[in-house]
């Protein structure tokens, strides 16, 4: 085995990349590619580099992502490609943001694919209805809140663009965003059907 499988090998036994990211609507914990990098850093000197095109397959736009393990002494490398579809239009986002939004979860499953991380558990892996697991008193605590202590769920505009990715994905649909939203919050008949109105 050469010194570059070696160490990639090592800092795949050893990588330990915490969801740092909370999705406050959703109610649970995800890792971005920056968490990864970071991490990754923590354990090896081995540069990575993170980089990707737009590739258009059958009138579809997408995001091609390359995350690369380079040895510094012999410039060997070791890389892993994923690709990401640009959604054909969102609503809430520009051009810009929708390139900037696939390119990150392109980059993103590049690197779990490079280092062997597993997200089965992530809400954008799987349609996960359940919350990272949280101290069970906490969770006993939700649960026993009385609908009349919970406060209105308020925040629609500012989580519009989020809860339209998981629905065009196929990752939840409006009902399970709402069932979500009511373990923790009171929401008006009008935002129901707000939310409701996001798929096409």
């Amino acid at each position: 085995m050469s010194k570059i499988h070696e160490e990639l090998a090592r800092v795949q036994r050893v990588l330990k990349a915490p969801k740092g990211q909370y999705n406050s609507f959703g109610n649970y914990y995800f890792r971005s590619c920056e968490d990864i990098l970071e991490s990754v850093k923590m354990v090896t000197n081995y540069p990575i580099t993170v980089e990707d095109d737009i590739v258009a397959i059958n009138d579809r736009f997408y995001v091609k992502a390359k995350a690369t393990f380079i040895d510094p002494e012999s410039s060997d490398k070791i890389y892993v490609t994923a690709f990401a579809r640009e959604p054909q239009n969102k609503k809430g986002m520009d051009e810009a943001q929708i390139t900037g939004s696939t390119s990150s979860y392109a980059r993103k499953y590049a690197l779990n694919g490079l280092f062997c991380i597993d997200d089965t558990r992530d809400s954008d892996t799987m349609n996960n209805n359940e919350p990272t697991q949280k101290p069970k008193n906490t969770t006993t605590q939700k649960e026993t809140i009385s609908t009349t202590e919970k406060p209105w769920y308020n925040d629609l505009l500012k989580h519009k663009a989020l809860m339209e990715s998981e629905i065009d994905s196929k990752l939840k649909t409006p009902q399970q965003i709402i069932d979500n939203l009511k373990k923790n919050y009171k929401i008006s008949k009008q935002v129901e059907e707000q939310i409701k109105l996001l798929e096409k």
